[in-house]
């Protein structure tokens, strides 16, 4: 019996289907995606492929588990199929649901997840004939439920941000599916699925549960954002594979220097010369002081130390060696994570002030996505109040740099001056043109008004 006065945090070589496995009430979040029922070959003697009847009877049996496990105010984030087609057509989605329902699983919403998964389709039913068409959804669905509470004390820690928290809450999430080869197992779901679901649905330090753990995805996500993971898996095979994952996918791994907790810190030091011992990067710039900043940045982010690192974590680093680069070439002073005057709800990552540019801003993505309209938006607003301010949107090299490069630059009404990558030659010449700049601070009184001030 694992006490929910212990952390939790591992795996267990156990069966959801034990009813003795946790204390009641001791899960915060559960996230799973169960077998399917297709005859997918898990490596055990018992195949997926029940009856329709016994796999209903097999789901209501792990839920009612879970709900017993589920804390007043848990939820269940359910990944199933919408329907399914093997051995007979059966609506999947209607049947779990409502199975979950009688247990006493409360539901509040369904998010429709389009895997744009239709290009392998050999099934038409009657071609081109109304005959007997056979007509197939490329999405699945994940199921939000909850036991007594849905709404939480909201003095906890939520960690999302505003973008997220404005695009995730559309119930229509779309990005692609997991490679089963590359991870080793046959079903896995991706790191954008659990991730989502636990910075929406959770807050830092929850309990969160998957009952059919699989490759470790959902508590590779949940380690890395400061939850306490736990996971059920049947197959050893399977719990070997996880550990591998966790071991290289999240940052407390062994050969994992950056620690990271300056991320969860608020108390980061106004003076650059502490952030980089944090950082540790002090010992990574030390071979590289003949090199141009954007060689320097290039083999950093070359290291298999930073490949490893999450998305976000990226981010951070890349917008703390940008920092780095302007003030290693004097180019000071300058404010990270800005708020400027009479511009709302925005936050730059890099500015600086001209007396006769106004504010010079440079947005820092590692990646795009909805990350664009986002830097795009804010430089807009920026332009919209201060016309002579100029935007930089700093990135990476590749192929889409190279599209958004093109883009802005045959926009006429193009809101960023232009688009950097910053391993290449051309930050090097943006450093070149700042250095030739006289900034200065800001008072209270004229353009920005908030952030980390670095001179």
């Amino acid at each position: 019996m694992i006490s929910k006065k212990e952390q939790l945090v591992g795996l267990k070589n156990e069966s959801v289907l034990k009813e003795d496995i946790f204390e009641k009430e001791t899960i915060d979040l559960i996230i799973t995606s169960p077998p399917y029922n297709v005859g997918k070959d898990y490596g055990l003697e018992k195949e997926d492929n029940l009856t329709y009847e016994q796999y209903l009877k097999f789901s209501k049996t792990w839920l009612k588990n879970c709900y017993n496990w589920a804390k007043k105010s848990g939820r269940l984030c359910l990944n199933i199929p919408l329907d399914k087609n093997k051995n007979g057509k059966n609506s999947v989605y209607a049947d779990i649901t409502t199975v979950a329902k009688k247990i006493g699983w409360k539901y509040q919403t369904t998010i429709i997840w389009n895997e744009q998964n239709i290009s392998k389709r050999t099934a038409w039913g009657s071609w081109m004939s109304a005959s007997a068409p056979f007509v197939i959804s490329p999405v699945e669905v994940i199921v939000v439920l909850y036991k007594e509470e849905w709404k939480k004390p909201s003095l906890e820690n939520s960690d999302i941000s505003k973008w997220d928290f404005i695009e995730w809450t559309n119930g229509l999430w779309t990005f692609n599916g997991e490679n089963s080869k590359k991870v080793g197992h046959p079903s896995p779901f991706p790191r954008e699925l659990p991730k989502r679901c636990i910075k929406l649905f959770s807050f830092v330090g929850d309990v969160i549960l998957d009952p059919f753990a699989g490759s470790g995805t959902t508590l590779i996500e949940a380690i890395n954002h400061q939850r306490k993971a736990f996971g059920l898996e049947i197959n050893q095979k399977y719990i070997e594979i996880s550990h591998e994952r966790i071991k290289k996918e999240c940052y407390f791994s062994a050969e994992e220097k950056f620690r990271l907790n300056y991320l969860q810190s608020k108390k980061i030091t106004e003076r650059f010369e502490k952030i980089l011992e944090e950082l540790e990067i002090d010992s990574w710039t030390t071979n590289y002081k003949n090199q141009t900043s954007s060689q320097l940045i290039k083999q950093i982010w070359e290291k298999q130390l930073v490949k490893s690192l999450p998305n976000s974590t990226r981010g951070i680093l890349l917008e703390y060696l940008i920092a780095y680069c302007l003030n290693s070439q004097g180019i000071l002073p300058f404010y990270l994570q800005a708020k400027i005057n009479l511009v709302f709800d925005a936050v730059y990552d890099i500015a600086l002030f001209s007396e006769k540019l106004s504010p010079i801003v440079l947005s820092v993505k590692t990646s795009f996505r909805e990350r664009y309209k986002q830097a795009s938006f804010e430089a807009k607003i920026l332009k919209d109040v201060y016309s002579p301010a100029k935007t930089y949107l700093l990135t990476l090299s590749g192929q889409e740099y190279k599209r958004l490069k093109e883009k802005n630059q045959q926009d006429y009404s193009a809101v960023f001056e232009d688009i950097i990558a910053v391993d290449k030659e051309e930050f090097d010449e943006l450093l070149k043109s700042l250095g030739k700049i006289s900034f200065r601070k800001s008072t209270k009184k004229e353009i920005v008004v908030g952030g980390k001030l670095f001179d």
